[in-house]
């Protein structure tokens, strides 16, 4: 059984050392990347056409109110209530 082991031992380093060299080895290998060139209009962020474009507005501030409840689940609801207690 032990010879068994040794040689698969040589088998794998034989086999596998290389094909995973040859991978990563391959991976160098890509072609440098170049990014299209597109002509981008300077009017276009933000742009105001036929007043259906605004810029956007942070929220941030605004409540954001009871969203869960629309889950319908009493156990969620005593999950969050507890937790904004235990947050308090």
């Amino acid at each position: 059984m032990a010879y068994r082991t040794k040689n698969m031992k040589k088998i794998l380093k034989k086999t596998v050392t290389p094909l995973l060299a040859a991978m990563i080895l391959a991976g160098c290998a890509a072609p440098a990347l170049q990014a299209p060139q597109v002509e981008i209009p300077s009017g276009y962020k933000e742009a105001a056409v036929e007043g259906r474009w605004k810029a956007a507005q942070p929220a941030e501030a605004q409540a954001r109110g009871e969203g869960w409840k629309a889950f319908n689940d009493c156990t969620l609801d005593q999950l969050i209530t507890d937790a904004t207690a235990a947050n308090a």
